[in-house]
Order: structure tokens, then C-alpha cells, then sequence
């Protein structure tokens, strides 16, 4: 599957997720300015994480969305009903006249020309505009520590686009534009990875998810030049509001950790995360070569050193981690993930090794046998 590919449908299967507000009890640090904070969304996906993030450091918390998605989900704040479509509904009349928020948090993953929009309605009675954005943006995944720098897709001919069908990469990076472009240095943009954590909705995740939950073995590459990054879900709207409390303005890839680590510390954490209730029996290389067995295809998340873009999982995410934001650990971010499993039915996996073929091969590198 191509990369960017999977991070669009990460995003869009977030969007299926209907997970009941099941959140632990918010605990207040708060911060020296109490600002007054819009979240365009708040319902799904990163969403309740940028509202959450926000009460965290008692701020004052405004939804703007359909009311549709988890209408349950934080009961008590102010909600505004709108769509993002000016042509559906009352679009975004709940959002004109003279009222003024210290910051506005966006995710908005379709047309660019909604983030337009919204940033153009907001910009005189915004101080600053966080959006939420993806590292698809990225022109390629050829070159390794890939920085802020770095070559986009083009876009800047889409920024005010309404076309559903337009590339996830190029929807992103106009939305990108459509902000930088009217807010400046108020305008920050944050680039994340692979998403995980509590309701995150990463879907492409499932795989070793559920395989480490399933108390069953579990076939894992033996690579040690395979690497991994990834970005917390609690992490993007921490860091959104950090941003907006210390105004740091511009581009940030929030990726963690700053640098790569080695896979296998991610398949260790797993085991250790759900008490080691499946064994890890690890495969060489040779030998899923050998049976047909593909990175990243079959065993999700792996891509090896030869791999045709190996800078995937080489991102450069030094500049956020640069800024004093304490960033959360892959246990901390891991057990957040599990729980969400705990909570919602378990998917049927669209993609990976099936039950079966995996079990095979376990059966056939032990020798029916277990991995000491």
C-alpha cells in the first residue's frame, strides 16, 4: 500500500469510530492565561484530545460542529452547530458576527477550501490558529531525517479547493497554506505521523493491537534495521495548546521520538504493555523472504533498510522536541491504544498475515513447537 495512501486511510477510518466517551478524570494545571479556545470538530478522532488538552490547562473550551458524532462527549461545554460547508445547512453562520477567541484548533482532513474558509472568517478575531496535519504533505520518503524544510506536494493552486477527490497529501498542504498564508507567525502547523493512542481510530494499527491483546503467538520480523516512529494522540493536543501558551508559530513535526527507534523496542512494549500474555517468535529475514512474506503488506509497520522509501520512518521531529514540550513515552502511548480495545469490538482486519498463515509459519520456524 503506498504511504500516503495509509496515512489518509488511518484518518479516514478514524472517522467510522464511534467510541463512547470513556475518558479519565481530568485533572487541572492551569495555565497563567486563561485563553478561549474554539475547536472546530471535538468529537472524533484527534478532536477530543485538542478540547481535552485545553480543559487540562483551564482553559475556556467552545465545540463548533454538527452535533452529530459523540453528542455525549463533554456535556458540559458550549457547543456552536454549523458544517464546514457553507453551501449545507447553516454552514458557518454560528461562527460570524463580533466574537473573538484567543485560538482556534483545526483538523479538518477533506476539501482545503473549508479550512480557507474558516481561517479567512476567524483571522481578525483569532489570535492564533493551530492545524493539524500529516506528513504526507511530504514530497518523498526517499531521503532519510526529513526536517520542516523539506520538499511538500505541490498544492498552492488548491488552497481554496472544494474538490472531495483531490489527493489526501495535496488536501492537507493547501490546508496548510490557507493558513500560514493569513495568519503568519500566529498560524502554527502541526505534521504528525502515524497516529495512536486512546480512540485514535488507527485502524491500520489493528494488526499488532490485537495480535498482542489475542494471548496467542506472535510472528515478528528479526530485523534490527527496521525503525519506527509514530505521534501520540494526547501528544497533538498538549502540544497544540503549548504552542498557543508559549506562541510558537510556523511548522512543527510532531513525531516521536525526535529520532527512530528500533522496531522490536515496539514489539517489546506491547508484550510488556498487555503482561506478556503472547509469546514473540521472531522471523529472520531470509526466512519471510523465502515464504513470500511482505514488509509492511504482511507485517505492518515493518519496513526494512532496502525498503524503496525508507525515510518514512526517519522523519526529523527534532524542532518540537526542541521547544521544552515533554513528549509521552511508546509504553504510556501503547497502553492508551489497548485501552481503546477494551472499550470498542474488536475489527476485522482488512490487511496483514491472517490467523491462519501466521500460525503456520510459527508452526514451521519452531517446529510445533514454542520460542524459548
Amino acid at each position: 500500500m503506498h504511504r500516503r495512501r495509509f496515512l489518509h486511510n488511518v484518518a479516514a477510518g478514524a472517522a467510522l469510530l464511534r467510541l463512547p466517551p470513556s475518558w479519565p478524570e481530568l485533572t487541572v494545571d492551569p495555565a497563567a492565561r486563561r485563553l478561549r479556545v474554539l475547536v472546530l470538530g471535538g468529537s472524533n478522532y484527534v478532536g477530543p484530545h485538542l478540547a481535552w488538552a485545553a480543559l487540562e490547562r483551564g482553559h475556556e473550551v467552545t465545540l463548533f460542529n454538527r452535533g452529530f458524532t459523540n453528542p455525549d462527549l463533554f456535556p458540559h461545554l458550549e457547543r456552536l452547530k454549523g458544517n464546514r460547508f457553507a453551501g449545507r445547512g447553516v454552514g458557518l453562520s454560528a461562527l460570524a458576527g463580533s466574537r473573538s477567541w484567543d485560538l482556534v484548533l483545526d483538523t479538518w482532513h477533506s476539501e482545503p477550501g473549508c479550512v480557507h474558509e474558516s481561517a479567512e472568517l476567524l483571522a481578525d478575531r483569532a489570535e492564533r490558529y493551530v492545524y493539524v496535519s500529516s506528513i504526507a504533505v511530504l514530497g518523498s520518503y526517499l531521503q532519510s531525517a526529513l526536517d520542516e524544510h523539506a520538499p511538500t506536494v505541490d498544492a498552492a493552486a488548491l488552497v481554496t479547493s472544494m474538490d472531495p477527490d483531490v489527493g489526501y497529501a495535496q488536501r492537507k498542504r493547501a490546508a496548510e497554506l490557507a493558513v500560514l498564508d493569513r495568519y503568519g507567525g500566529r498560524g502554527t502547523v502541526l505534521r504528525c505521523h502515524t497516529v495512536y493512542g486512546y480512540d485514535a481510530g488507527a485502524v491500520q494499527l489493528d494488526y499488532w493491537a490485537l495480535r498482542f491483546l489475542s494471548g496467542e503467538p506472535v510472528l515478528v520480523p528479526d530485523d534490527a534495521t527496521a525503525v519506527l516512529q509514530w505521534t501520540d494522540a494526547r501528544d497533538i493536543g498538549r502540544f497544540a495548546v503549548h504552542a498557543a501558551e508559549t506562541e510558537l508559530g510556523g511548522i512543527f513535526h510532531l513525531i516521536n521520538p525526535a529520532q527512530p527507534v528500533p522496531i522490536q523496542e515496539f514489539f517489546t512494549a506491547w508484550h510488556d504493555v498487555t503482561g506478556r500474555r503472547s509469546q514473540i517468535v521472531r522471523a529472520p529475514r531470509a526466512f519471510l523472504d523465502d515464504r513470500g512474506v511482505r514488509p509492511w503488506d504482511d507485517l505492518r509497520l515493518y519496513i526494512p533498510d532496502d525498503d524503496p522509501e525508507p525515510g518514512f520512518f526517519r522523519i526529523d521531529g527534532t524542532r518540537a522536541h526542541g521547544t521544552g514540550f515533554a513528549f509521552r513515552s511508546l509504553r504510556e502511548t501503547i497502553a492508551d491504544t489497548a485501552r481503546t480495545f477494551t472499550i470498542a469490538p474488536a475489527p476485522e482486519l482488512t490487511a496483514g498475515l491472517s490467523r491462519r498463515r501466521e500460525f503456520e509459519l510459527i508452526w514451521e520456524l519452531t517446529g510445533g513447537g514454542r520460542e524459548g
